[in-house]
Protein backbone atom coordinates (compact mmCIF):
# COMPACT_ATOMS: atom_id res chain seq x y z
CA UNK A 1 0.00 0.00 0.00
CA UNK A 2 2.49 2.28 0.75
CA UNK A 3 5.37 1.54 -1.72
CA UNK A 4 3.99 0.49 -4.90
CA UNK A 5 1.52 2.97 -5.35
CA UNK A 6 3.09 6.18 -6.86
CA UNK A 7 6.05 4.59 -8.77
CA UNK A 8 2.83 2.64 -10.47
CA UNK A 9 1.43 6.21 -10.99
CA UNK A 10 4.36 7.67 -12.25
CA UNK A 11 4.93 4.98 -14.79
CA UNK A 12 0.91 4.83 -16.10
CA UNK A 13 0.33 8.71 -15.89
CA UNK A 14 1.52 9.70 -19.43
CA UNK A 15 -0.34 6.33 -20.63
CA UNK A 16 -3.31 6.57 -19.01
CA UNK A 17 -3.89 10.27 -16.99
CA UNK A 18 -8.06 9.65 -16.49
CA UNK A 19 -7.46 5.91 -15.31
CA UNK A 20 -4.72 5.45 -12.70
CA UNK A 21 -6.67 6.27 -10.16
CA UNK A 22 -9.15 3.71 -10.37
CA UNK A 23 -6.25 0.92 -11.26
CA UNK A 24 -5.62 1.16 -7.59
CA UNK A 25 -8.81 1.54 -5.90
CA UNK A 26 -11.96 0.10 -5.77
CA UNK A 27 -13.85 -2.86 -5.18
CA UNK A 28 -11.12 -4.96 -7.78
CA UNK A 29 -8.62 -4.29 -5.53
CA UNK A 30 -10.74 -5.92 -2.52
CA UNK A 31 -11.67 -9.11 -3.80
CA UNK A 32 -10.45 -12.65 -2.37
CA UNK A 33 -11.25 -15.31 -5.73
CA UNK A 34 -11.61 -18.45 -4.32
CA UNK A 35 -11.03 -21.08 -6.91
CA UNK A 36 -14.12 -23.19 -7.45
CA UNK A 37 -14.77 -26.73 -8.92
CA UNK A 38 -15.43 -27.38 -12.76
CA UNK A 39 -16.30 -30.86 -12.47
CA UNK A 40 -18.84 -32.89 -10.10
CA UNK A 41 -20.70 -31.88 -6.65
CA UNK A 42 -22.73 -28.87 -8.07
CA UNK A 43 -21.01 -28.33 -11.41
CA UNK A 44 -22.94 -30.59 -12.69
CA UNK A 45 -25.93 -28.70 -12.82
CA UNK A 46 -24.31 -25.71 -13.88
CA UNK A 47 -25.02 -25.17 -17.60
CA UNK A 48 -22.91 -22.60 -20.04
CA UNK A 49 -25.65 -20.29 -21.97
CA UNK A 50 -25.01 -18.14 -24.42
CA UNK A 51 -26.40 -14.45 -24.32
CA UNK A 52 -27.30 -11.81 -26.70
CA UNK A 53 -24.50 -8.98 -26.91
CA UNK A 54 -26.92 -6.18 -26.82
CA UNK A 55 -29.06 -6.76 -24.00
CA UNK A 56 -27.56 -9.96 -22.05
CA UNK A 57 -30.68 -12.19 -22.34
CA UNK A 58 -30.12 -15.82 -22.33
CA UNK A 59 -30.62 -17.11 -26.06
CA UNK A 60 -32.53 -20.04 -27.75
CA UNK A 61 -30.81 -22.67 -29.41
CA UNK A 62 -31.58 -20.74 -32.83
CA UNK A 63 -30.44 -17.80 -32.43
CA UNK A 64 -26.42 -17.15 -32.82
CA UNK A 65 -25.49 -13.51 -31.45
CA UNK A 66 -28.72 -11.19 -30.81
CA UNK A 67 -32.17 -12.29 -29.62
CA UNK A 68 -35.11 -11.27 -31.50
CA UNK A 69 -35.37 -7.79 -30.11
CA UNK A 70 -32.16 -6.43 -30.69
CA UNK A 71 -31.70 -8.17 -34.09
CA UNK A 72 -33.44 -4.70 -35.54
CA UNK A 73 -30.32 -2.86 -33.60
CA UNK A 74 -27.75 -4.98 -34.99
CA UNK A 75 -25.51 -2.44 -36.58
CA UNK A 76 -25.64 -0.58 -33.70
CA UNK A 77 -24.78 -3.16 -31.44
CA UNK A 78 -22.21 -4.42 -34.31
CA UNK A 79 -20.49 -1.13 -34.33
CA UNK A 80 -20.52 -0.35 -30.57
CA UNK A 81 -18.54 -3.71 -30.00
CA UNK A 82 -16.15 -2.87 -33.03
CA UNK A 83 -16.09 0.75 -31.03
CA UNK A 84 -14.89 -1.12 -27.41
CA UNK A 85 -12.20 -3.44 -29.61
CA UNK A 86 -10.49 -0.32 -30.92
CA UNK A 87 -10.14 1.40 -27.80
CA UNK A 88 -9.14 -1.94 -26.13
CA UNK A 89 -6.25 -2.51 -28.73
CA UNK A 90 -5.02 1.37 -28.47
CA UNK A 91 -4.73 0.99 -24.84
CA UNK A 92 -3.10 -1.74 -25.27
CA UNK A 93 -0.85 -0.42 -27.70
CA UNK A 94 0.29 2.45 -25.40
CA UNK A 95 0.80 0.33 -22.66
CA UNK A 96 2.95 -2.53 -24.75
CA UNK A 97 4.84 0.89 -25.93
CA UNK A 98 5.55 2.30 -22.41
CA UNK A 99 6.84 -1.62 -21.77
CA UNK A 100 9.16 -1.33 -24.20
CA UNK A 101 10.61 2.16 -23.05
CA UNK A 102 10.97 0.90 -19.75
CA UNK A 103 12.99 -1.93 -20.97
CA UNK A 104 14.84 -0.22 -23.38
CA UNK A 105 13.64 -2.41 -26.68
CA UNK A 106 12.13 -0.72 -28.78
Amino acid sequence: EHQLPDPIRRLLEPILPDNVKSLLEGDHTRRIHKATPTTGGLMSFAKVSLKCLGCKAILSGKEHALCKNCQPKEIDIFFSKLQAVKETELLFSRLWTQCQRCQGDL
